[in-house]
């Protein structure tokens, strides 16, 4: 009984042994074979046909584009959905005060805000415009709580 189990264990061994030579084998002759070097593969030029048309398109030029255009939908994509969850009462009191100029938004400008008698009324102390009126209230209160007593 011993002697079938110690030749059942040798041959065991020995077919594991050789199914890794095998490995050892295949693998060596898969690097050389990917070790020669090869024709690069060309894809085919536009018929004579078709020349009026234009350059053939190339796999590798579709693959870009199509990229690109993928980007592009996705982009879309979030921007339809940041736009459907968009809160419709939300309201930013720069949405008024800026304005876009070739696309970009420029803020109102603040150096005109008021005139020179408006500037002068209000240096002097007797503002006829209302936010020069609360303005003037502001900086007397202010000047008050500078002074020493």
């Amino acid at each position: 009984m011993s002697s079938i189990a110690s030749l059942h264990a040798a041959f065991f061994i020995i077919s594991i042994n050789s199914l890794l030579h095998f490995h050892l084998v295949a693998s060596y002759f898969l690097f050389q074979r990917n070790a020669i070097s090869r024709r690069a593969h060309k894809e085919r030029a536009q018929p004579s046909s078709r020349k009026k048309i234009g350059l053939l398109e190339k796999h590798k030029d579709y693959v870009v584009r199509a990229k690109a255009f993928h980007k592009k939908e996705e982009t879309l994509r979030k921007l339809k959905e940041k736009a459907a969850f968009r809160n419709s009462y939300e309201f930013y009191f720069q949405m008024i005060k800026t304005r876009t100029v070739d696309g970009v938004h420029k803020p109102e400008s603040q150096a005109n805000k008021y005139t020179q008698e408006d500037m002068v009324d209000m240096f002097r102390g007797r503002a006829t415009h209302p936010s020069l009126k609360t303005r003037l209230k502001f900086e007397r209160g202010w000047a008050k709580k500078i002074k020493p007593v």
